[in-house]
């Protein structure tokens, strides 16, 4: 039984004492890099169907430009010509040609450019709320890879330690120190561990099929493990009085300049509807020419004025509806600033819990090893069986996994918080 002991106790405290080292050396690692997810952000923008949205918004601005100074639209021609007889009996006709320009048309370069600089926010806005939505999108897939690949490791870990567990029983066994028994749990607990293996590497893969969708390129797997594996680094551990306030981020998050640019394009629109449907009084400017037998032929020149007697009812219901789209606008904005602000408390709120989780995950990983040192003793002394052994070494294992998915979800926790606050 000797060859037996000594050689168990080396697969299960060195990597212990190694894991260990990982997980504390990863405390000390910073933030995870934001880079990773500016550079994924970028690519999936790039792969958005949103993104055709900007060209029908540029669109909508270069023709608000174009009808500034488009008064032709606003003018018309008056042509006339009128023949009669004089009291001699002679024939008389008189032309006439003028141009009608109503006078509100002095508003007209003024309500469209009004109307092009809120489609050019509206554009601006437009590219920084795509990006933000990329980033979340980034943001989203690099959670869900690394708690994937967290799993995927610590399998690969668990069936490893299978492996060196059974290759040694089936040496005692074959020495005449070991029993059949010992050989069959041990070769249980390695099916167990190869299953698992399998199970969380296709997970981790199915993970990364969903990032290539977006055009991601998967980085080349491990030789040993047989899965791609992404250096992220933790999140650090940081104090609340850190975090920015509201008052800071929420009148620069992207959500909250698209939806403002929107409001304020649709009461620019109204408003230009309303200068439309309005009357307003018109000037003519003509040429009226006379001629007749009688007398030699003359030109006069004419100007006209005409003015409304009341007010266009279509002016009417565009004038409330502009007054609308300001209600709304403000009524909008408000909703959004409160969602906005309810949305960064539940995160904050989360990424409190997760910070809240990584203590007691770390005592228990610690008060695991300690339990699995102290069985590995009594085991060698023969005071503990085999059995008591494989439980311990699964409760350090479960242990570690605990402690390593606590600190991804920090890291997760902490990415959902920057996302709420429009990072």
């Amino acid at each position: 039984m000797r060859l037996f002991t000594s050689q168990l106790a080396k697969p299960i405290l060195p990597c212990l004492g190694l894991s260990l080292f990982f997980l504390t050396s990863a405390l000390a690692q910073a933030e995870p890099p934001e880079p990773l997810v500016r550079d994924w952000a970028q690519i999936i923008q790039r792969n958005m169907p949103e993104k055709r949205m900007l060209i029908g918004i540029e669109q909508q601005q270069k023709s608000a430009n174009k009808a500034r100074h488009d008064w032709l639209g606003m003018a018309s021609l008056n042509l006339g010509q009128e023949k009669n007889r004089a009291a001699n009996d002679l024939p008389v006709e008189n032309t006439e040609a003028s141009v009608e320009m109503p006078l509100k048309v002095i508003r007209q370069n003024a309500v469209f450019r009004q109307l092009a600089q809120a489609y050019g926010k509206q554009a601006q806005a437009f590219e920084g709320w795509l990006g933000w939505q990329a980033r979340g999108i980034a943001r989203q897939l690099l959670n869900r890879i690394e708690e994937a690949q967290v799993r995927a490791q610590a399998a690969w870990r668990r069936w490893q330690q299978a492996n060196k567990l059974y290759t040694l029983v089936q040496a005692n066994v074959q020495a005449g120190e070991g029993s059949r028994l010992d050989e069959a749990l041990a070769r249980q607990k390695l099916s167990e561990a190869a299953a698992k293996r399998l199970d969380a590497q296709q997970s981790l893969l199915a993970q990364w099929q969903q990032a290539e969708s977006w055009g991601i390129a998967v980085p080349a797997g491990d030789k040993n493990r047989g899965f791609p594996v992404l250096n992220t680094g933790r999140d650090s551990i940081e104090s609340s009085d850190s975090l920015p306030s509201p008052e800071n981020w929420l009148p620069k998050h992207p959500q909250f300049l698209w939806l403002q640019a929107q409001q304020e394009t649709t009461v620019s629109a109204a408003r230009k509807d309303w200068w439309e449907a309005g009357n307003s009084p018109s000037l003519a400017v003509g040429a009226l020419r006379e001629k007749s037998f009688e007398s030699p032929e003359y030109t006069l020149t004419t100007v006209s004025v005409s003015v409304p007697l009341g007010r266009s009812p279509s002016a009417r219901l565009a004038r409330s509806s502009w007054k609308t789209a300001l209600t709304n606008k403000d009524i909008t904005l408000e909703r959004t600033q409160l969602d906005l602000q309810r949305q960064w408390l539940k995160a904050k709120s989360q990424w409190q819990k997760a910070r809240a989780l990584i203590g007691p995950a770390e005592e228990q990983w610690q008060s695991a090893q300690e339990a699995l040192s102290l069985t590995t003793q009594a085991w060698k002394a023969g005071e503990r069986r085999l059995l008591d052994v494989l439980l311990a070494q699964q409760a350090a294992l479960d242990a570690r996994l605990a402690a390593d998915l606590a600190h991804q979800r920090l890291a997760a926790a902490r990415r959902l918080l920057k996302h709420a606050a429009g990072e």
